[in-house]
């Protein structure tokens, strides 16, 4: 299937660049040359075929990733299996996080683009865990050791990660920065007198007032870890 996806791909480019043939019956048949750039790399017995983006000019993206090492995120991940009965791997939350983050690393080094990670890890206060670090094969030793050093405890106190990533990205506005809160969503450490009836909204709301009080916008992601959560 990926061969025959890459094979309509090349099709289509082929298809809108069709030579061009002038109408004049004198005139000698002009031609555009396709400039199709690829690369092809051998994996084992299989070879991988990757048609590269050759825009230039992009603008660099900085992700900064909130990552809760909260107590809760020791819970361990269960599944149900064809029974319907619960099985238990010993694969905790910060476990699935930590491949989360492992994965979404390994698939920018493929990309034709400049990426930055900052980590920003959060229990009961956050901290800068990795600063600014360029995504590329010299650092990733380094990304993995640190990912690897990440520990469950404490309380959640997911706004001091929102206001710490605030604050680092208001720093360098030149970059696009994007933020990604990796959480099992229980906080329990709020800013703000907390109403059980409107708490998702007082975050909002703290959320937007801060933004809105720095002068800065930005895109916050959300991925959830763990049920009802």
């Amino acid at each position: 299937i990926p061969n025959l996806l890459i094979k309509r791909q090349v099709q289509e480019y082929l298809e809108k660049n069709k030579p061009q043939i002038d109408s004049n019956e004198n005139s000698e048949m002009k031609s555009i040359k396709p400039n199709i750039n690829y690369s092809i790399n051998k994996v084992g017995d299989n070879y991988n075929v990757r048609l590269n983006d050759k825009s230039t000019n992009k603008t660099p993206i900085h992700l900064v990733l909130l990552v809760d090492e909260s107590g809760s995120m020791a819970t361990n991940c269960t599944i149900k299996n064809q029974n319907g009965e619960e099985e238990d791997y010993g694969i905790s939350r910060l476990d699935l996080v930590r491949q989360s983050i492992l994965s979404l690393i390994h698939c920018l080094l493929n990309e034709n683009n400049t990426f930055y990670i900052t980590i920003i890890c959060f229990n009961s206060y956050a901290e800068i865990h990795i600063d600014k670090m360029l995504i590329n094969q010299q650092n990733l030793l380094f990304l993995e050791n640190k990912l690897n050093l990440l520990r469950t405890k404490g309380a959640t106190n997911i706004w001091d990660a929102f206001r710490l990533a605030f604050n680092t990205i208001k720093k360098d506005e030149t970059i696009n920065s994007k933020i990604v809160l990796f959480t099992d969503g229980i906080p329990n450490n709020h800013p703000f007198q907390i109403n059980s009836t409107y708490e998702s909204k007082q975050y909002i709301d703290t959320i937007n007032n801060y933004l809105k009080s720095i002068n800065l916008t930005v895109e916050i992601n959300t991925i959830g870890f763990g049920r009802n959560n």
